[in-house]
């Protein structure tokens, strides 16, 4: 990112800049494994890398490749994957009543769970998870750290269930106090409209309304933050590309994080599991 300028006394600003220096140091502490994730990339997954620089479109990814074994492997454990823990078009998961239910209440409320278990599984099956969730575990394959972003879908839809892979290139993360993986910072690359859309309420900054109108196509980074705070998920997202001060688009909180960030290994020391 370009440095930007920040007013100071501003509260609002103060706050945007302790948040992209915590980013900054976690992102400090994420590139001690980029040089390795590239490698790993080139030789296993090469359309999905891109650490080291931004990747070309359309640029050919797998000229390094003389021997395809570790592509084939990384499928094969992928798709094993995919078949034995989430099948598709399979219930892999079930609510059951609680231990704390009598035996009268629990089976009063057993086919009840069991309905409503049907239908999340009937929205899993009717959304994108099945894609998504199989190139998270190519990730964790091949990165060791993966990360599944789940959200609402819009309402009307197919499914009530939107899913996204994020790319390791795309995603930083940050250990907590408990040692799972909650803080979780997404770098996006949006276009004018598509931050309209994404950040409908947002008082957009006039140089980006002008460079939009005049470049349809230009594109600007945008930082989302998701932070745990006692029992609860900040959430903010920052443009912090394409304007000289960096401008708060969206803020709120979630009680449940929507980045679902999973490792293969934990090592001591270390936020990003070994692949």
């Amino acid at each position: 990112m370009q440095p930007m300028t920040l007013i100071k006394d501003d509260p609002a600003q103060q706050e945007i800049k302790a948040l992209l220096e915590r980013y900054d140091s976690a992102r400090r502490m994420r590139g001690n494994w980029e040089t390795l994730w590239q490698d790993c990339y080139d030789y296993a997954m090469p359309q999905r890398g891109g650490f080291l620089s931004d990747p070309i479109p359309g640029n050919r990814k797998s000229e390094k490749i003389y021997d395809a074994t570790a592509m084939d492997a990384a499928d094969q454990l992928a798709a094993s994957l995919l078949g034995n823990l989430t099948p598709i078009w399979s219930q892999w998961f079930g609510l059951k009543p609680g231990p704390e239910l009598s035996p009268a209440e629990a089976q009063r409320l057993a086919p009840v769970l069991e309905k409503a278990g049907k239908t999340i599984q009937d929205h899993f099956d009717r959304s994108n998870f099945a894609v998504e969730i199989h190139q998270c575990y190519l990730d964790l394959i091949v990165g060791g750290t993966a990360s599944l972003a789940f959200e609402e879908a819009d309402p009307g839809g197919f499914s009530a269930f939107r899913f996204s892979a994020i790319p390791l290139t795309q995603i930083t993360l940050e250990e907590s106090e408990s040692g799972y993986l909650e803080g979780s910072y997404r770098l996006l690359s949006l276009t004018g409209e598509q931050i309209r859309a994404r950040y409908s309420a947002a008082d957009l900054p006039p140089e980006l309304v002008k460079r939009a109108l005049k470049d349809p196509q230009a594109r600007f980074k945008v930082l989302e933050a998701v932070l745990p705070q006692n029992l609860i998920y900040i959430y903010k997202a920052i443009l912090v590309e394409g304007t000289n001060t960096p401008t708060l688009l969206a803020s709120g909180q979630f009680e449940y994080s929507p980045f679902i960030n999973f490792r293969w290994m934990k090592s001591a020391g270390e936020s990003y599991g070994r692949s």
